[in-house]
């Protein structure tokens, strides 16, 4: 899996395992929600054999496939990302509504 492939890659983008399933309404059921396999948990130790350079995107919130660990490693980008991602959310927005230069 990831172990064979993480030398070479450049991004390491995680994301929650089928969230909606998990969903009663618009609260989510916690105890009802399966743990994430360990195969697709991202954490400090999958990290050793990755590049020193590697990013690791994920589209947030997470959940248990990103411990809080990851927080604080330089390859956590997800903050970047979301902070990003409003910028360019509000940036189409305005184009779609004619308010864009």
């Amino acid at each position: 899996m990831i172990h064979d492939v993480q030398p070479k890659l450049d991004v390491i983008y995680s994301s929650t395992v089928n969230p909606l399933s998990f969903h009663v309404g618009r609260q989510e059921v916690e105890q009802d929600r399966p743990k994430t396999p360990d195969a697709y948990v991202i954490n400090l130790a999958k990290l050793v054999r990755a590049k020193k350079d590697v990013m690791v995107l994920n589209p947030l919130p997470r959940k248990d496939e990103l411990p809080t660990e990851m927080d604080v490693n330089s390859a956590a980008r997800y903050f970047v990302q979301d902070h990003s991602g409003v910028a360019v959310g509000i940036a189409l927005l305005a184009m779609l509504l004619g308010k864009a230069p």
